[in-house]
């Protein structure tokens, strides 16, 4: 782990401009496109359970807890999983999603000592972006299909009194499963998010990178 002081604040406005503007220009190819197929709006939900290594974290925690001399703990102390909540907005066509998306993580961690009271730990991201998926039909009724994708993120992280914002990205394959007006989409996901909290001295790096399970759902005609 890195410690040291704050130096100053975070400018990540020309980031979210372009951000912004990446988001204009999806929608801008749907419009241009969008006489292959009628383009219809819905919202989706998720809910993902991903795993990543935060060695910065995880090296305070270690460090708190010797500063505390405790002798024996239950389990590990490292925080090495998270769950997330999602909701978003989609734009589809006849093959192709784009989904502006905002989301929620939380990577909760409670410790269990022996000869003090209990410790807990909380890292967390709030993320907006937009994601595009491309479907291939799984057989001819159409309501099966294979879906790839990836898109923009942009990520807020913070672990006690550090926070810090960036730029990332998401890759993501999985299989829409169409079941009368409901549809549910089961996929694994890349998703690299890392920000650096500015120091004096040495740096703290707040990490979200890692992969995730998750199952997106929402209600529309097939």
């Amino acid at each position: 782990m890195k410690t040291g002081k704050y130096s100053g604040g975070l400018n990540f406005d020309c980031t979210f401009y372009k951000l912004l503007f990446v988001l204009f220009l999806l929608f801008k190819m749907v419009s241009v496109n969008s006489q292959e197929s009628s383009v219809k709006f819905y919202p989706s939900f998720g809910l993902s359970y991903g795993f990543f290594d935060p060695k910065d974290v995880n090296a305070f925690i270690k460090n708190d807890l010797s500063g505390h001399s405790i002798s024996s703990t239950v389990g590990t102390t490292d925080i090495f999983s998270y769950f997330e909540v999602r909701g978003g907005l989609t734009l589809r066509m006849k093959r192709l999603d784009i989904n502006g998306v905002a989301e929620y993580a939380g990577a909760p961690k409670v410790i269990v000592v022996t000869n003090a009271p209990s410790r807990s730990y909380y890292f967390s991201r709030t993320t907006i972006g937009a994601v595009s998926d491309f479907f291939i039909p799984l057989g001819s009724s159409g309501r099966s299909s294979f879906f790839v994708g990836g898109g923009v993120l942009y990520n807020f992280m913070k672990f006690k009194s550090y926070t810090a914002s960036s730029p990332g990205f998401r890759l993501q394959a999985g299989v829409s499963l169409q079941f009368g007006k409901f549809n549910l989409e089961p996929n694994l996901a890349f998703t690299y998010a890392k920000a650096t909290k500015q120091m004096a001295y040495n740096d703290f790096v707040l990490n979200y990178t890692g992969g995730q399970i998750s199952l997106i759902f929402s209600f529309h005609k097939p």
